[in-house]
């Protein structure tokens, strides 16, 4: 015969059956809370790290325009260059040297 037939489960009577699946859905929810808790609680910095000072925030926070870029007005009116400062300014690089056969 099989020894599966002899074999005894620890779960013998439906109250026990209850207090494990009742066990089982306790620990998972303590689980479950535990994780909460360590994911939201707040970030350890570390040692020297300054990045959340308030002059370190200032510093990235502050407007583009104080790194020294000029930005320009969109609505601002066109102004068009002649003909050979466009030349000059873009088409010399390859025709000025015959770059890739470039008359």
């Amino acid at each position: 015969m099989s020894d599966a037939h002899n074999e005894q489960s620890f779960i013998r009577t439906p109250k026990q059956l209850i207090g494990v699946v009742a066990g089982f859905f306790l620990v998972i929810v303590i689980g479950i809370i535990l994780l909460v808790v360590f994911v939201t609680s707040d970030k350890v910095e570390g040692a020297g790290s300054n990045s959340m000072a308030p002059e370190a925030v200032a510093a990235r926070m502050r407007p583009v325009a104080e790194e020294g870029f000029t930005l320009l007005d969109a609505n601002a009116p066109k102004v068009l260059q002649a003909g050979g400062a466009v030349y000059t300014a873009v088409c010399v690089a390859c025709h000025g040297t015959g770059a890739a056969g470039a008359p």
